[in-house]
């Protein structure tokens, strides 16, 4: 299953990377986070949502997205001026070749 392109939209994974060692100066430096383009559709939480999560507590604020990538529990994406934390998710990946995750809003 292909998700609906007119509802696609793109966002940031934020990624960390460890350091790397300078060759030159023989001292570790540290690499600060980075970002890679994913798309996905986002759209806010359902009532029923709002009602019934397993992952706890959510807000009005908080996002459910699809993707056709996975994406890993607690990392962060950041969207509509907006950063998120992956809190839950919902596989459907056999069945319908996508992921569903619910994520929280940061900073609320």
């Amino acid at each position: 299953m292909e998700l609906p392109s007119e509802y696609l939209v793109t966002f940031q994974k934020i990624t960390y990377s460890t350091g790397t060692w300078n060759k030159q100066t023989g001292k570790y430096e540290e690499s600060g986070p980075g970002t890679v383009d994913q798309q996905g559709i986002i759209l806010p939480l359902s009532t029923d949502d709002l009602k019934f999560s397993e992952g706890g507590t959510y807000s009005v604020h908080d996002r459910k997205i699809y993707t056709a990538l996975p994406l890993k529990m607690g990392s962060e994406i950041k969207y509509d001026g907006n950063t998120y934390t992956i809190h839950a998710e919902k596989d459907y990946s056999q069945q319908a070749d996508v992921y569903i995750y619910f994520a929280k809003r940061i900073g609320e």
